[in-house]
């Protein structure tokens, strides 16, 4: 059982730093954006104003996450994280934070 644990972890980890990859190109593509004809013809644009709420709904619920989107990683040892050189959705390439 311990012989497939570390293998399986680099190849976890591989996928999950591999796949990051970032370029010009997608930037621009996510930034443009088109109204169709129809679309045109049936908003309408306003400029903002502050105003009082005429409307308001309260609601209550629970957030709970996708469990088929969470993956559960366990380490192979234990120890503290001392330092994380990347925040949530920065985009990593292949050895540049390596120690």
């Amino acid at each position: 059982m311990k012989t497939y644990t570390i293998p399986l972890l680099l190849a976890a980890a591989a996928a999950a730093f591999g796949g990051c990859k970032h370029t010009q190109a997608e930037d621009t593509e996510k930034t443009a954006f088109a109204l169709s004809d129809t679309m045109l013809a049936t908003i309408q644009i306003d400029t903002t104003a502050i105003r009082p709420v005429e409307n308001e709904l309260r609601l209550s619920g629970k957030v709970s996450p996708d469990l088929s989107k969470v993956l559960k990683l366990y380490p192979i040892v234990s120890g503290y994280v001392k330092d994380i050189k990347v925040q949530l959705g920065d985009y990593v390439k292949k050895d540049r934070y390596s120690p």
